[in-house]
């Protein structure tokens, strides 16, 4: 059967676009020959439906110089498709315009070398009272939106809409009609500035929570310049730590660190890293976990030695509390160590889990001499942390140097209520130390050790 030529035509053309669209080009190619191959068989990670993005977190609130614009050199040579930022961009806190202007600018010119698509999140720095409000909206329009990307729907909002951490009505119902009309989006993605997911006060999230229910989703915020990560409602939600922002930087695990999120979307959701300035730390950097042992080692380290005295010695006494469920190691050596009796010039102590450890120090005064002010202090070198089949983590432990002076402590022990009042009122007495006593007199005369003792409390 012979076709009219007009037919032929579509016939061929049909031909040619339904191999073209079918035919597998490949985009690798090799000269080597044999069944023997110098790489292995795993598949080239080339998805078109996937893509990648960079995070930037706080920047101010204690800013430090030159950070930020360092991440902005390093994110451009890692060529992410977008930019995203959980807000904090300038230090704001101002009705003063000129000054917004000015800090607004500032940002502005360090941002002005990135070479990808930003997009602005509004922090409590940025977006704080009604000046910076309109200076915002001036200048970028909307302070929550959304977008689709890839089919992945991105919602960002202001966690300042409000008096206070708060998320204005109109901006909960934007976000629930966004998420009721994008129910086919393959993931979605929440940016904002406060980690509203962990604050126990109402705050309108739970709305947008429920609204979320049985449907995908990532959740990342700033704010608490620590990082954390956790799992709530079977989903991942990210605290990130800083960019530039107020930080002690005492490591990953004590989720102080400068960096870059880095995501990559994958069928199987959202993939992320962080990069810092010397490598790579993994998603799970900080946990609810390691952040209270973190706390735990940040408590010990801000040593608070009890000094006491009973005629002519003088007792020191360090208390190391471990209420974490792993086991707290605790190593020192004390210099001007010819001052104590006995010689108890080295420590080397583990501290169970959820126990305390008490350490005392008895000086010597055959050899301190008779005017306490003119005692030589004590130097304590000491390191704390969790120990992995007996050493120290290099990652998760601290350590310094701590200057004991063996002048008499006032004030170590606290009332539990108001020292002021109108009728009768029971008092008790607290203190940081174990098997202590307190002694105590009525008539306004100074407490001695014949005074009466306090059990629980007095009235």
């Amino acid at each position: 059967m012979k076709l009219p030529l007009l037919d032929l035509y579509l016939f061929l053309f049909c031909a040619a676009f339904f191999l073209s669209a079918n035919a597998q080009v490949p985009s690798f190619h090799h000269a080597v020959k044999g069944d023997k191959k110098p790489w292995t068989d795993k598949p080239f990670y080339n998805n078109p439906d996937n893509f990648q993005f960079a995070i930037v977190s706080d920047r101010t609130g204690g800013h430090r110089d030159g950070i930020f614009g360092k991440a902005v050199e390093k994110i451009n040579q890692l060529y992410p498709e977008f930019v995203m930022s959980v807000g904090d961009l300038i230090e704001g806190y101002s009705k003063d315009n000129n000054l917004l202007n000015e800090q607004w600018s500032e940002f502005n010119d360090i941002l002005d070398p990135l070479s990808f698509r930003f997009f602005y999140v509004a922090g409590n720095h940025d977006y704080s009272n009604s000046v910076m409000g309109d200076q915002w909206k001036e200048r970028y329009g909307h302070h929550f939106y959304h977008f689709i990307y890839k089919e992945v729907l991105f919602l960002i909002l202001n966690t300042n809409d409000g008096d206070g951490v708060l998320l204005g009505d109109e901006q909960i119902a934007y976000m629930k009609k966004t998420i009721a009309e994008n129910k086919d989006v393959r993931w979605t993605m929440l940016f904002m500035h406060h980690p509203l997911w962990a604050y126990k006060e109402f705050n309108g999230f739970d709305q947008i929570e429920n609204a979320l229910e049985g449907r995908k989703y990532t959740a990342f915020a700033g704010h608490t310049h620590r990082y954390l990560y956790q799992v709530k409602n079977d989903q991942n939600h990210y605290v990130l730590a800083t960019t530039g922002g107020g930080s002690q930087l005492r490591g990953s695990k004590f989720g102080e660190f400068d960096h870059v999120g880095w995501v990559t979307m994958t069928d199987d959701g959202p993939k992320l890293v962080n990069l810092s300035l010397s490598g790579i730390i993994g998603h799970d950097a900080s946990t609810l976990e390691t952040h209270e042992m973190a706390r735990a080692l940040l408590r010990n380290a801000d040593f608070n030695p009890l000094i006491m005295e009973k005629g002519e010695n003088r007792k020191v006494v360090l208390t190391l509390n471990n209420p974490s469920d792993s086991s707290m190691h605790f190593k020192a050596q004390l210099f001007h160590h010819h001052h104590l009796s006995p010689d108890v010039s080295k420590f080397d102590k583990t501290i169970a889990p959820n126990t305390k450890e008490q350490l005392v120090i008895i000086t010597s005064p055959n050899q301190l001499g008779s005017n306490p002010s003119k005692w030589d202090p004590l130097e304590l070198e000491w390191a704390l942390g969790y120990p992995t089949e007996g050493v120290l983590e290099p990652e998760f432990f601290l350590s310094g140097r701590e200057t004991i002076a063996l002048d008499i402590n006032a004030g170590m022990a606290a009332l539990t209520q108001e020292d002021i009042f109108l009728d009768t009122h029971k008092v008790g007495v607290t203190a940081p130390y174990q098997d202590m006593e307190a002694k105590f007199t009525t008539d306004g005369s100074s407490p001695s050790e014949n005074s009466q003792t306090m059990k629980e409390s007095i009235t």
